[in-house]
């Protein structure tokens, strides 16, 4: 009844806004000379045009009088049925209803070839209408539908019953008037009507659109009912029944306006033989090499199944279970006999994503993959990707350095391999993306443990500075007594960068930052990949440490009531403490369940659609996914404070770093 209701205050807007349409609305009645016929004398049409003026200057008392003296002296004037819409008007303004109809039946009574008779019968209805009359608006729509000489009349005031009826809360009535306005309704009113027929066709029950779908002759509402009717029956799990509908709706009016989803839904229940939705895939290195992270993915999907299981007793989900061994040639095999057993999605493989893209396709299973490799969402494609990615990382630092901290220059030291490559230039893109600038770049190769060299040549400390000759003796006198003061002390660095981004590993991260305070870099923010996010970095770097920002998926010690819920769970489930693969395991399995359990998604094609558009909230954060099957994630921002991480709130306040305070409070 609550839809109804809603609906039904729709509805009153749209009239009012369609009667409102057709009323004067404080304007003058008659714009133009269209519609207003030429004064036959000349105390007729100054009188006339007095009441006019005095009407456009909102002086309606005055106005009123001068329309009635004029209606005195010129009852049978041209003008005079617009004297008595303009006096309705005014009445109907001033809340004065049966004043106005007064005015209305006048025109209705005594000047029935007039050109105004048709906005009188509307005023008539607007008066109703604006009084929630219905009992009275009713019969008089009904009666201009069945008696107007014109199609455009009829359609309009069926349409209003219509919305009347929706108002009334009489959804059956409301469509067999939207119904009949639709098959005499010109090219452009159709499209508004078959609007309003969606709408009405949301709130009927499933025994109300069998009988109409019944009855209905028109292909377009029968269109529109049999895809309503076959929703509401793949809802209630009755295949056979849905596919019935679908295929007798195509039979019968295979050009109508809903003919090509109906297809796509026939289709998509036609592959359902043998979809088995209570059968989840899991595909992971339980063997080999990458036993360790593999277990830890399964331990997160394998709680997250059996805890909606209890709660859910009558909707429970079993696991298909193969072990890649960290091989692509066994996932792609393992992701096969998967297919074959009729899973209705597969969660993972981990890093061997490649390698299960095309049987992926070829069986139409869409999956759930865990790797950072660029190559493997692609558009359209049944592969979504529920990892930490590196432009990720980037977008998520860069945005709270320049809108969070106000923070616009930034440089990059980096390890020359293939990882630190990777970071450098997809930090670098970001910064230029989000409008900031990179002021400097160094590389070091992936061993070194002294990086005194690259730090000075960031800071301008490397190469010599060329002498500068100063213009006066006195200055170069107290110049070079400064410089003997200092003896071969080196010059201050140049620092031109707010931001100093290091991509590697947390113990060699570690060295670099008691190296970067002993070349005077301070004042700046320390950024790393999700990396950082270990206790090596606070043992190794010390209070240098201190202020350093990096992201992460997960993070343990955060207040979220879901992550406390899920550490609690896991614990006492294992006797360990959970890391960031078993929470997105749970997550990425407790996505899926949450999917599964809509009664849109009953065939693995309409799974995939559900992933492409969802939007999950877990212990790894918002999670969704783009066209092309690639995750996007509100990251984790944590912070060393004190020799500790803690979480950055969101948003926080922009501030200025200063190069003051103590050493385990300033960012080196």
């Amino acid at each position: 009844m609550g839809n109804i209701k809603r609906a039904a205050r729709l509805c009153c807007l749209l009239i009012a806004v369609l009667l409102a349409a057709t009323s004067c609305g404080g304007k003058k009645i008659l714009p133009g000379k269209s519609t207003r016929p030429a004064a036959t004398q000349r105390g007729d049409e100054q009188l006339f045009a007095k009441a006019e003026k005095m009407y456009a200057a909102k002086q309606y008392a005055y106005a009123e009088r001068l329309y009635q003296q004029y209606l005195t002296k010129y009852p049978r004037s041209a003008l005079a049925p617009a004297a008595w819409l303009q006096i309705a008007q005014m009445a109907v303004d001033n809340q004065k209803y049966e004043k106005a109809r007064d005015a209305y039946r006048k025109i209705l009574a005594k000047y029935p070839a007039s050109a105004m008779v048709t906005d009188a019968r509307w005023g008539i209805l607007n008066t109703y209408y604006k009084e929630e009359r219905y009992e009275a608006l009713i019969p008089m729509l009904r009666q201009m539908a069945s008696s107007s000489k014109t199609a455009q009349e009829r359609v309009r005031a069926l349409s209003l019953l219509g919305d009347v009826y929706m108002s009334w809360g009489e959804a059956e009535k409301a469509l067999d008037s939207y119904m009949k306005a639709h098959s005499q309704a010109r090219a452009g009113e159709k499209d508004l009507l078959f609007m309003k027929m969606e709408k009405v066709l949301d709130l009927l029950s499933f025994s109300q659109a069998e009988t109409i779908l019944g009855k209905s002759g028109d292909c377009s509402v029968k269109g529109l009912l049999a895809l309503k009717l076959a929703h509401q029956e793949i809802g209630g799990e009755q295949w056979t029944q849905a596919q019935e509908t679908l295929e007798k709706l195509l039979a019968d009016c295979p050009d109508q306006q809903t003919a090509g989803e109906a297809q796509v839904l026939l289709d998509d229940l036609k592959q359902m033989e043998g979809f088995q939705q209570s059968a989840i895939g899991v595909l992971l290195p339980l063997s080999g090499p990458y036993e360790r992270f593999g277990n830890q993915l399964l331990s997160g999907i394998e709680m997250a199944i059996s805890l909606h299981n209890v709660t859910n007793p009558g909707r429970a989900y079993r696991m298909e279970v193969r072990d890649t061994q960290g091989d692509p040639i066994m996932a792609a095999q393992g992701f096969r006999e998967l297919a074959e057993q009729n899973v209705s999605l597969v969660i993972g493989p981990m890093l061997a994503a490649d390698a299960v893209m095309a049987p992926a396709k070829e069986f139409g299973v869409p999956s759930i993959v865990f790797t950072q490799k660029q190559s493997v969402a692609e558009q359209g494609g049944y592969l979504f990707r529920n990892y930490l990615t590196l432009p990720m990382q980037a977008r998520t630092l860069v945005t709270y350095a320049r809108e969070t901290l106000g923070l616009n220059r930034f440089a990059i030291l980096f390890p020359n391999d293939d990882y630190g490559r990777a970071n450098m230039s997809i930090f670098w893109q970001e910064v230029v993306r989000q409008g900031g600038m990179v002021t400097g770049v160094e590389s070091y190769e992936p061993k070194q443990t002294d990086f005194a060299d690259p730090i000075k040549k960031l800071v301008g400390l490397y190469y010599d500075r060329p002498e500068v000759e100063e213009e006066t003796p006195a200055i170069e006198e107290e110049l070079d007594e400064e410089a003997a003061s200092k003896g071969d002390e080196e010059p201050d660095p140049i620092i031109d960068f707010d931001v100093l981004y290091m991509p590697d590993s947390p113990s060699v991260s570690g060295l670099v930052m008691p190296q970067l305070k002993f070349h005077d870099v301070n004042g700046v923010l320390l950024m790393g990949p999700n990396l950082w996010h270990s206790p090596k970095l606070i043992d190794i770097g010390g209070v240098y440490a201190n202020g350093a920002v990096m992201p992460d998926i997960f993070f343990k010690q955060s207040p979220d009531p879901k992550v406390r819920e899920f550490i609690s769970l896991y614990e006492d489930t294992y006797g360990s403490s959970p890391g960031f693969l078993e929470a997105l395991g749970y997550d990425s399995a407790n996505l899926t369940l949450e999917l599964m359990s809509q009664p849109q998604v009953y065939s693995r094609e309409s799974l995939r659609h559900a992933l492409s558009q969802a939007d999950f909230h877990g212990v790894t954060g918002r999670t969704f996914f783009d066209e092309t099957g690639e995750v996007d994630k509100d990251l984790y921002l944590l912070k060393i404070e004190r020799g500790r991480f803690v979480q950055v709130p969101k948003p926080e306040p922009k501030s200025v770093f200063s190069i003051t305070g103590t050493p385990n409070e300033r960012p080196y």
